[in-house]
């Protein structure tokens, strides 16, 4: 059985250990992560995406756009 793993914990853990991150950066490594635990119905880039926003929202994570991407 495949163990579902939070999101939230795993966006933590890669911000944490760097200054900044790009949101592509960030996108890659959570795809790469959780491919084999993942088990959800949608897309897995839209469940990021969201996991993301609502972290953002909630004052969690503070988001820094510069003209070609945005840092978190």
């Amino acid at each position: 059985m495949v163990k579902n793993i939070p999101i939230q914990k795993n966006i933590f853990k890669i911000l944490s250990r760097k200054k900044a991150v790009s949101e592509e950066n960030l996108t890659d490594e959570l795809k790469n992560s959780l491919k084999q635990s993942y088990s959800g119905k949608s897309k897995i880039e839209y469940t990021i995406s969201r996991t993301i926003k609502k972290l953002q929202s909630d004052g969690f994570i503070d988001c820094y756009r510069s003209e070609r991407s945005q840092y978190f």
